[in-house]
């Protein structure tokens, strides 16, 4: 492990497929296997249960509001962080 670096989320984070950072709110997302957003606190390393998508989040990007776009195998979610509102974006897969 580089020097400085430290381990976040041992044992917490089943199988994380990918990461997303807020410099504004100093968190990382990730996407878990069992279908968890996981909302990591970067200063204090705490992990918590953020969001159940229902499905297996595969990617994560962040809107020009500060709202979350969370993509599965099949669909996409919008997540107000703000409002903490979450909608099913009706999004077909050719």
């Amino acid at each position: 492990m580089p020097h400085g670096s430290e381990k976040i989320g041992e044992g917490q984070l089943l199988a994380p497929e990918d990461i997303l950072y807020d410099p504004k709110l100093g968190v990382i997302y990730t996407g878990c296997v069992d279908g968890w957003i996981k909302r990591v606190t970067v200063n204090e390393s705490v992990v918590e249960d953020w969001v159940n998508t229902g499905g297996r989040p595969l990617g994560l990007a962040l809107g020009n509001s500060g709202e979350v776009y969370v993509a599965d195998g099949f669909k996409i979610s919008f997540i107000d962080i703000a409002q903490y509102f979450i909608q099913f974006l009706d999004i077909a897969w050719a």
